[in-house]
Parts: C-alpha cells; structure tokens; sequence
C-alpha cells in the first residue's frame, strides 16, 4: 500500500442524457439503486484516465458491491452525493503537492500529483495526501470504521479508476481489500476483484 506523503516523501450531477456506453442515472426523487450488476460492465468499458482528467474534485454518487463483499459496504446511489450520518460528504481531491528539498539524501524541492479522500465516515475524517500512480491502481487507502473514521492500519483498498466513456465528469473505481483481514466475511471480500465499485461525479477543477 502507498505511504502517506509526509512519510513516503516529505519525511515527507445533474441526471445526464443517456447514452448506450453511460452510467444508468436513476431519477432525483426516486429510490432507484443501482447495483453491482449494474455497474461492472461500466466499469469494464471504461476508459484510462489521466492526470488532467483526474485533477479537481469528485464527490460519491454511487457505491455498490459483490455478494462476497455486501457485509462491508451498503449499496447507495445519491446524485447529490453520498453522505455519511452527520451530512458530509464522501469525496477526492486531485491536484499536485509541493516535495520539500531533503538535503539529507540529496532530494531537490519538487511535486508529486497525489490524491486527499475526505469525509470517510464522517465530516474530517481524511486520509492523505496519497500519491497517485499512473498504472491500475493509481492509489490506496487505510481501511476505516463506518461510525467512526478510525483507520485500520493492517488493511485497506485500492482503488483502480476508470474514466466513463462519453462524460469525462464521471469516473468509475474498483476497489480491492488488500492486508491483514479478521472477520470471515471480510476475507471473502478480499478474494475478489473488484469487490466494491464507486462511482464519483467531478464538481470542480
């Protein structure tokens, strides 16, 4: 799993017009949700990103998971954005973070193009920065509590994320349980690939 930053480096929606290729968009009002059925083959079809495509940020707007991982995460599916109990909501910041000079090891100041998650379980609870890889998985985080926030530090996800074709606003990422897992139902989860699709929605840049 990729360090944090500071560790690592520093010592460191409106509904959309369907297309045939485009996410399903259930109605604003309405209690359709979509599934993992649903999304896998968007996920599937889906295109590389980049990192001009990725800089901005993105809240969640759909979450949805295998039979294997569905004792981990609760499908939901929210235009406005997927909220935790307290209101905030689930999203990433993409942009590039300044390297201090380390003079110790010889290291120039420099940037590295790196990702923030925020609001994981509640308002504030982030993780990040995180460095962004230009290969699938482009990055992970720390596995968290649902009530809490609280990182789990002997497990995670990564996430490897797709561009949906024809709206360049929309991504999709398959996220993977990797580490050290304590429950039968989470090892179940961590034999499959993707287990937990999400789906994120660009609001600015």
């Amino acid at each position: 799993m990729k360090s944090k930053l500071f560790l690592a480096l520093a010592s460191l929606v409106s509904t959309q017009i369907l297309f045939a290729d485009q996410l399903p968009q259930p109605v604003p009002g309405t209690s359709e949700i979509l599934r993992f059925s649903q999304l896998l083959p968007v996920f599937e079809q889906g295109i590389p990103t980049s990192e001009k495509i990725l800089s901005g940020s993105w809240i969640r707007t759909a979450q949805a998971t295998n039979s294997e991982c569905s004792p981990t995460l609760k499908d939901r599916t929210s235009p406005t954005g997927i909220d935790n109990e307290d209101g905030s909501i689930i999203s990433l910041d993409f942009k590039l973070v300044k390297v201090p000079a380390n003079e110790t090891i010889g290291q120039s100041e420099s940037s590295v193009f790196a990702v923030m998650l925020k609001n994981l379980g509640v308002k504030d609870m982030n993780q990040g920065p995180f460095v962004v890889d230009t290969k699938v998985p482009q990055f992970s985080q720390y596995a968290y509590k649902l009530d809490s926030g609280e990182e789990v530090q002997n497990a995670g996800f990564t996430y490897a994320c797709k561009q949906i074709k024809s709206d360049r606003n929309l991504m999709i990422c398959g996220l993977n349980l990797v580490g050290v897992v304590e429950t039968s139902g989470d090892q179940s989860c961590k034999g499959t690939s993707p287990g937990i699709l999400a789906v994120y929605k660009k609001i600015s840049n």
